[in-house]
């Protein structure tokens, strides 16, 4: 409280020493510069009384006239001192002494002044008969001013006194007095008791009302604490569904990587079919044509025509078979390496052409139903340290998503995809098509978790949120779309060469 009381004290010092200070300033200022202006008005009016009054006196050399005009002027407190001379032996001078008391002035006699007005004593508009010397001081008037400055700081004294005196009664009568007295009643209050010295009518009003609002704050911080506990509950069961969320999540991708990896192992088996069973018809051809002339050549009924015949017969099938079996193997391991690294996240490095090849070559049953023809355009020496499981989960179903998009119904049907350096640390591919395009408003929605194309088939290719969720996350890297209607889309990947640790999130 006396803090308080303190520094409103202060305040209203500072305050009204001030306005004050800035008001005597300002009439400092403006006395100074009347009195300034009246000091130069009386200066021209000496300047014009003397030259009228002195010109006759001089003219008729009369001391005695001479030293009454100049002591009748001598009565202007800023004149120190007069003196009339001229060229021949006119001198004739009064001054004031230190006594205030006037006497004639020697002609060696230099009076100090720090305003010296000289006029020239003319007769009748005509003749110069002398030079009057007035020396003039300022020092009246600054003692004056000096007196005027007192005054103002012993008024800023007298109001801060009393300003201050008057403040701390009415603060102590009006304000200081009556909070204490609310601080006991609110004491009171607290302990259900009226407050000594006063009337149970006068404070039984505030003390039901203090009594109130303590019991709302009460209340209050009851539904506060109550609030707190289910904003509590409510964040645990918002964390424990973002878990399940990502629990469900994360079974999601493995549900639709099995599911890929089935649908892989069953287009790879129906291709293997192919060559496994032109393997198995050509070594049947040969096992019988091996038969018939090993009959041949136990009886000895074998010629020499038809032994050539039979090793140019099995050149042939060694040629077919070796060409089937070429065939398989190439799908085969292209197979195994792309469901291998889809089964689990290993990082590792691989060789980007390569790899886009492999992953072509395993989608070779799905697109062998289309007109779709795939082209890449990449370096050999692009070399990755990143997640080729993520890589080809992502790459797969972007082609995936081209092909169900409606580019499979094109007469036509085009891929194109392109890698190439951007910088140093970084990968661009891009991956377009010839296809129907997107519109504006689907183009603002592709990212969008329930998003899918109107040709697509539910359950069979992972929506784009979640591939650019597996670009970000595990790849290190973004994943931009533009389309427009009849123009095709065109995945714009930006992949560093260096993936970061995998996220699990």
């Amino acid at each position: 409280m006396k803090s308080i009381k303190t520094r409103l004290l202060l305040w209203l010092m500072a305050s009204i020493t001030v306005l004050t200070g800035l008001c005597g300033a300002w009439s400092y200022q403006h006395e100074s510069r009347l009195a300034e202006q009246n000091y130069q008005d009386l200066r021209h009016a000496l300047q014009q009384r003397l030259a009228l009054s002195l010109p006759h006196s001089v003219w008729q050399l009369d001391e005695t006239a001479m030293r009454q005009i100049l002591d009748a002027e001598l009565g202007w407190p800023a004149i120190h001192a007069i003196r009339l001379h001229d060229d021949a032996n006119l001198n004739v001078g009064r001054i004031r002494d230190e006594r205030n008391m006037l006497r004639d002035m020697a002609p060696s006699e230099r009076p100090t002044a720090d305003d010296l007005l000289t006029l020239p004593i003319v007769y009748q508009g005509k003749e110069t008969l002398g030079v009057a010397t007035v020396y003039l001081s300022r020092q009246a008037l600054r003692d004056r001013q000096q007196q005027q400055v007192l005054e103002i700081l012993l008024l800023i004294a007298v109001l801060n006194g009393g300003v201050c005196l008057l403040m701390a009664i009415n603060l102590q009568r009006l304000v200081w007095q009556p909070l204490h007295q609310l601080l006991e009643a609110m004491e009171s209050s607290a302990n259900d008791s009226v407050p000594a010295g006063n009337s149970a009518s006068e404070w039984t009003p505030a003390r039901q009302r203090l009594q109130q609002l303590r019991q709302q704050l009460v209340t209050a911080q009851t539904r506060a604490t109550e609030a707190e506990t289910a904003a509590q509950l409510a964040h645990e069961q918002v964390e424990h569904s973002e878990q399940t969320l990502r629990h469900t999540r994360q079974a999601l991708l493995a549900t639709q990587q099995l599911a890929a990896l089935g649908g892989l192992v069953a287009g790879v088996t129906h291709e293997i079919s192919q060559p496994v069973g032109l393997m198995l018809t050509t070594a049947s051809d040969l096992a019988s044509t091996t038969s018939r002339i090993s009959e041949k050549l136990n009886t000895s009924a074998m010629s020499k025509g038809e032994w050539q015949t039979y090793l140019e017969a099995a050149q042939h099938y060694e040629e077919r078979l070796l060409a089937q079996a070429g065939s398989a193997s190439k799908l085969i391991q292209s197979f195994k390496q792309i469901a291998l690294d889809q089964s689990q996240p290993v990082r590792r490095d691989f060789q980007l052409n390569r790899y886009l090849h492999s992953i072509i070559t395993s989608l070779q049953p799905t697109l062998r139903h289309t007109t779709v023809k795939v082209q890449i355009q990449c370096e050999d020496d692009l070399i990755l340290d990143s997640y080729p499981g993520t890589f080809a989960q992502v790459m797969i179903n972007l082609l995936l998503h081209v092909v169900q998009a409606g580019l499979a119904e094109q007469p036509a049907g085009e891929i194109h995809i392109d890698a190439q350096r951007n910088g140093q640390q970084q990968l661009l591919l891009t991956l377009r098509d010839n296809g129907l395009g997107l519109s504006p408003e689907q183009l603002k929605h592709v990212f969008e978790p329930s998003w899918q194309t109107e040709t697509a088939q539910p359950g069979h290719v992972l929506a784009l949120n979640v591939i650019e969720t597996l670009v970000r996350q595990q790849l290190g890297g973004t994943l931009e779309v533009s389309s427009a209607p009849g123009k095709g889309t065109q995945f714009n990947l930006l992949l560093p060469f260096m993936a970061p640790g995998l996220h699990t999130r």
